[in-house]
């Protein structure tokens, strides 16, 4: 048996490897979007854990994608009691509740729950807190605006967690190791016919 037939021989589980490695990695990465692509929370007023000194009359919060406009919820609880809720309006990425004009809000600790249809046709559910002290002094402005950047409280149940570079980052990968085995491969095609 020649060197070049023995060598043909000991590369082929290497490449084959090599390719299903590859072909791993590309696969993983076109499955990405569906893993991460569920709309999350990018601002919200009042903003997320901000401490406001004056009553809100809507909650507002802007997504990152935009809402389909169907099964949208918020709502607006105190130590598990719901004091508001609806259907918001989506105006784009924003979705907007009205507080009733009825619905006296006291100081305290405030849940914003909502569940929306993300734009990829997924339910997200989320929630964050923030605190109202009438006559005492808002860490955002008298208004209580705020951002309220995507969390693990306020995504809970919307994706798994892969921050947003990782899936170009994966893509690009799985580009790199393709090339590196074709290289190989033609490599050792090139020197298999030499030793011929």
């Amino acid at each position: 048996m020649t060197s070049s037939r023995i060598r043909r021989m000991t590369m082929a589980p290497a490449l084959a490897g090599a390719l299903f490695a590859a072909g791993g990695v590309v696969g993983a990465s076109s499955l990405l979007p569906a893993a991460v692509a569920h709309d999350g929370l990018v601002a919200a007023t009042p903003g997320q854990d901000a401490t406001v000194d004056a009553a809100p009359t809507t909650i507002t919060l802007e997504f990152s994608g935009e809402p389909r406009p169907d099964f949208n919820t918020v709502a607006l609880s105190r130590d598990g009691e719901v004091v508001a809720s609806g259907t918001p309006d989506l105006d784009g990425r924003t979705l907007t509740l009205d507080i009733p004009s009825d619905v006296t809000l006291a100081d305290g600790d405030y849940t914003v729950g909502y569940q929306i249809t993300s734009s990829d046709g997924h339910p997200t559910r989320g929630s964050y807190n923030f605190t109202l002290a009438a006559g005492g002094t808002s860490t955002d402005g008298a208004s209580g605006q705020g951002a309220a950047t995507d969390s693990p409280a306020a995504s809970a149940d919307s994706d798994s967690g892969l921050p947003g570079w990782a899936k170009p980052l994966l893509g690009v990968a799985g580009v790199i190791v393709l090339i590196g085995v074709i290289v190989v491969l033609v490599t050792q095609l090139r020197r298999t016919r030499h030793d011929r």
